[in-house]
Protein backbone atom coordinates (compact mmCIF):
# COMPACT_ATOMS: atom_id res chain seq x y z
CA UNK A 1 0.00 0.00 0.00
CA UNK A 2 2.77 2.22 1.02
CA UNK A 3 4.52 1.69 -2.10
CA UNK A 4 1.04 1.95 -4.17
CA UNK A 5 1.02 5.37 -2.57
CA UNK A 6 4.32 6.38 -3.03
CA UNK A 7 3.69 5.69 -6.74
CA UNK A 8 0.49 8.03 -7.04
CA UNK A 9 2.89 10.70 -5.23
CA UNK A 10 5.24 10.58 -8.21
CA UNK A 11 2.73 10.14 -10.99
CA UNK A 12 1.63 13.56 -9.41
CA UNK A 13 4.36 15.50 -9.15
CA UNK A 14 5.48 14.83 -12.77
CA UNK A 15 2.35 16.00 -14.19
CA UNK A 16 2.09 19.59 -15.80
CA UNK A 17 -0.76 21.73 -13.59
CA UNK A 18 -2.76 24.43 -14.18
CA UNK A 19 -3.92 26.37 -11.10
CA UNK A 20 -6.89 23.83 -9.75
CA UNK A 21 -4.37 21.47 -10.28
CA UNK A 22 -1.80 22.85 -8.35
CA UNK A 23 -4.36 23.82 -5.73
CA UNK A 24 -5.63 20.09 -5.56
CA UNK A 25 -2.23 18.21 -5.59
CA UNK A 26 -0.62 20.71 -2.64
CA UNK A 27 -3.73 20.41 -0.66
CA UNK A 28 -3.69 16.22 -0.96
CA UNK A 29 -0.06 16.22 0.54
CA UNK A 30 -0.86 18.33 3.10
CA UNK A 31 -3.66 16.37 4.58
CA UNK A 32 -1.64 13.51 3.61
CA UNK A 33 1.39 14.87 6.17
CA UNK A 34 4.16 15.69 3.42
CA UNK A 35 4.32 19.24 4.64
CA UNK A 36 7.68 19.78 3.00
CA UNK A 37 6.22 18.83 -0.75
CA UNK A 38 2.98 21.16 0.16
CA UNK A 39 5.37 24.07 0.71
CA UNK A 40 7.13 23.46 -2.39
CA UNK A 41 4.03 22.99 -4.50
CA UNK A 42 2.80 26.38 -2.98
CA UNK A 43 6.44 28.37 -3.00
CA UNK A 44 6.38 27.33 -6.98
CA UNK A 45 2.41 28.58 -7.41
CA UNK A 46 3.63 32.06 -6.04
CA UNK A 47 6.30 32.40 -8.48
CA UNK A 48 3.68 31.80 -11.33
CA UNK A 49 1.34 34.49 -9.48
CA UNK A 50 -0.12 36.86 -12.27
CA UNK A 51 -0.61 40.96 -11.96
CA UNK A 52 -4.13 40.47 -10.77
CA UNK A 53 -3.29 38.36 -7.79
CA UNK A 54 -4.04 34.69 -9.23
CA UNK A 55 -1.44 31.90 -8.29
CA UNK A 56 -0.06 29.30 -9.98
CA UNK A 57 -1.01 31.26 -13.66
CA UNK A 58 -0.46 29.57 -16.74
CA UNK A 59 -1.42 30.49 -20.05
CA UNK A 60 -4.96 32.49 -20.71
CA UNK A 61 -6.35 32.93 -17.14
CA UNK A 62 -9.94 30.57 -17.46
CA UNK A 63 -11.05 30.84 -13.87
CA UNK A 64 -11.59 33.31 -11.16
CA UNK A 65 -11.80 30.83 -8.09
CA UNK A 66 -9.42 28.08 -9.25
CA UNK A 67 -6.16 30.23 -8.81
CA UNK A 68 -7.64 29.60 -5.11
CA UNK A 69 -6.89 26.32 -4.80
CA UNK A 70 -3.56 26.24 -3.68
CA UNK A 71 -4.97 29.00 -0.53
CA UNK A 72 -4.93 26.51 2.29
CA UNK A 73 -0.79 25.20 1.32
CA UNK A 74 -0.10 28.94 0.94
CA UNK A 75 -0.93 29.81 4.04
CA UNK A 76 1.13 26.79 5.77
CA UNK A 77 4.07 27.60 3.84
CA UNK A 78 3.43 31.48 5.33
CA UNK A 79 3.65 30.52 8.66
CA UNK A 80 6.38 28.18 8.39
CA UNK A 81 8.59 29.92 6.05
CA UNK A 82 7.57 33.64 7.42
CA UNK A 83 9.04 34.72 3.96
CA UNK A 84 7.73 38.40 3.12
CA UNK A 85 7.37 37.35 -0.46
CA UNK A 86 5.20 34.55 0.29
CA UNK A 87 3.51 37.19 2.66
CA UNK A 88 2.59 39.36 -0.22
CA UNK A 89 1.88 36.58 -2.72
CA UNK A 90 -0.96 35.43 0.10
CA UNK A 91 -1.92 39.32 0.57
CA UNK A 92 -2.67 39.97 -3.31
CA UNK A 93 -4.22 36.39 -3.60
CA UNK A 94 -7.20 37.64 -0.60
CA UNK A 95 -7.82 40.71 -2.25
CA UNK A 96 -8.15 38.93 -5.52
CA UNK A 97 -10.55 36.69 -3.91
CA UNK A 98 -12.41 39.16 -1.96
CA UNK A 99 -12.36 42.67 -3.96
CA UNK A 100 -10.69 42.04 -7.85
CA UNK A 101 -12.15 39.03 -9.25
CA UNK A 102 -15.55 39.25 -11.24
CA UNK A 103 -18.62 38.66 -9.32
CA UNK A 104 -22.26 39.41 -9.22
CA UNK A 105 -23.89 42.66 -7.26
CA UNK A 106 -23.91 40.13 -3.84
CA UNK A 107 -20.65 39.68 -3.79
CA UNK A 108 -20.83 36.23 -5.02
CA UNK A 109 -17.84 35.13 -7.10
CA UNK A 110 -18.21 33.83 -10.66
CA UNK A 111 -16.22 30.82 -11.86
CA UNK A 112 -15.19 32.00 -15.47
CA UNK A 113 -13.58 35.00 -16.47
CA UNK A 114 -15.64 37.43 -18.48
CA UNK A 115 -18.97 34.80 -18.21
CA UNK A 116 -21.54 35.71 -15.44
CA UNK A 117 -21.45 31.83 -14.41
CA UNK A 118 -21.37 29.84 -10.99
CA UNK A 119 -19.91 26.46 -11.32
CA UNK A 120 -20.12 23.69 -8.36
CA UNK A 121 -16.66 23.71 -8.32
CA UNK A 122 -16.06 26.68 -6.52
CA UNK A 123 -17.34 25.58 -3.73
CA UNK A 124 -14.25 23.79 -3.14
CA UNK A 125 -11.48 26.60 -4.42
CA UNK A 126 -12.93 29.32 -3.16
CA UNK A 127 -14.44 29.26 0.27
CA UNK A 128 -11.73 26.86 1.98
CA UNK A 129 -8.87 29.56 0.87
CA UNK A 130 -11.23 31.92 2.48
CA UNK A 131 -11.57 30.17 5.83
CA UNK A 132 -8.30 28.98 6.36
CA UNK A 133 -7.68 33.31 5.80
CA UNK A 134 -9.93 33.52 8.81
CA UNK A 135 -12.57 35.39 6.31
CA UNK A 136 -15.15 32.92 7.56
CA UNK A 137 -18.11 35.16 7.32
CA UNK A 138 -16.89 35.62 3.57
CA UNK A 139 -16.18 31.87 3.43
CA UNK A 140 -19.80 30.66 4.37
CA UNK A 141 -21.62 33.54 2.09
CA UNK A 142 -19.52 31.86 -1.01
CA UNK A 143 -21.24 28.60 -0.08
CA UNK A 144 -24.63 29.84 0.16
CA UNK A 145 -24.69 31.52 -2.87
CA UNK A 146 -23.16 28.52 -5.15
CA UNK A 147 -25.39 26.36 -2.67
CA UNK A 148 -28.57 28.75 -3.72
CA UNK A 149 -27.61 28.93 -7.16
CA UNK A 150 -27.15 25.47 -7.92
CA UNK A 151 -29.31 22.63 -5.58
CA UNK A 152 -31.47 20.99 -7.04
CA UNK A 153 -34.18 19.73 -4.08
CA UNK A 154 -36.11 17.24 -6.41
CA UNK A 155 -32.38 15.34 -6.50
CA UNK A 156 -31.30 16.65 -3.33
CA UNK A 157 -27.41 17.48 -5.32
CA UNK A 158 -26.22 20.08 -7.02
CA UNK A 159 -26.15 20.86 -10.53
CA UNK A 160 -22.69 21.90 -12.93
CA UNK A 161 -23.53 25.17 -13.70
CA UNK A 162 -25.74 28.56 -13.22
CA UNK A 163 -26.31 31.60 -15.81
CA UNK A 164 -26.66 34.30 -13.61
CA UNK A 165 -27.13 37.02 -16.52
CA UNK A 166 -29.89 34.93 -17.59
CA UNK A 167 -30.97 33.48 -13.96
CA UNK A 168 -31.40 29.97 -14.92
CA UNK A 169 -29.43 26.62 -14.67
CA UNK A 170 -26.94 26.39 -17.27
CA UNK A 171 -26.44 22.54 -17.26
CA UNK A 172 -28.00 20.92 -15.16
CA UNK A 173 -26.08 17.24 -15.01
CA UNK A 174 -25.57 16.36 -11.69
CA UNK A 175 -22.03 15.98 -12.06
CA UNK A 176 -20.40 13.21 -9.86
CA UNK A 177 -17.13 15.25 -9.81
CA UNK A 178 -18.83 18.18 -9.11
CA UNK A 179 -20.93 17.03 -6.51
CA UNK A 180 -17.76 15.97 -4.56
CA UNK A 181 -15.86 19.20 -5.29
CA UNK A 182 -18.90 20.53 -3.19
CA UNK A 183 -18.54 18.14 0.09
CA UNK A 184 -14.79 18.52 0.14
CA UNK A 185 -15.20 21.95 0.54
CA UNK A 186 -17.85 21.88 2.58
CA UNK A 187 -16.32 19.98 5.32
CA UNK A 188 -12.74 22.01 4.97
CA UNK A 189 -14.71 24.56 5.88
CA UNK A 190 -16.62 23.09 8.65
CA UNK A 191 -13.84 21.57 10.43
CA UNK A 192 -12.17 25.44 10.24
CA UNK A 193 -15.43 27.52 11.62
CA UNK A 194 -14.60 29.13 15.07
CA UNK A 195 -17.24 27.85 17.84
CA UNK A 196 -19.00 31.11 17.37
CA UNK A 197 -20.09 29.67 13.92
CA UNK A 198 -21.61 26.56 15.55
CA UNK A 199 -25.33 27.42 14.09
CA UNK A 200 -23.85 28.08 10.78
CA UNK A 201 -21.59 24.54 11.12
CA UNK A 202 -24.35 22.51 12.13
CA UNK A 203 -26.18 23.94 8.45
CA UNK A 204 -23.06 22.47 6.63
CA UNK A 205 -23.09 19.05 8.21
CA UNK A 206 -26.76 18.95 7.23
CA UNK A 207 -26.19 20.14 3.86
CA UNK A 208 -22.93 18.09 3.45
CA UNK A 209 -24.11 14.62 5.37
CA UNK A 210 -27.33 14.57 2.37
CA UNK A 211 -25.38 14.98 -0.57
CA UNK A 212 -23.02 12.71 0.44
CA UNK A 213 -26.11 10.04 1.14
CA UNK A 214 -27.32 11.31 -2.20
CA UNK A 215 -24.04 10.71 -4.03
CA UNK A 216 -24.01 7.01 -2.15
CA UNK A 217 -27.41 6.72 -3.40
CA UNK A 218 -26.79 6.91 -7.39
CA UNK A 219 -23.84 4.18 -6.92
Amino acid sequence: MNSLLEKVKCAALTMQRYDWEQGVVAQAFLEAGDTDTAILLAIEAAHRQDTNGRCAAMGEPFSATDPCAIGEALIFACEQIRDPFLQLVKDRLVKWATVDAPRNPNGIVYHVIGKPQFWVDSIYMLPPFLARAGLYAEATKQIEGYWNALFDPSRGLLSHQWDDGRKQVLRKDAWGVGNGWAAAGMARVIAMLPPEMDEVRHRLIVRTDGLIRRILACL
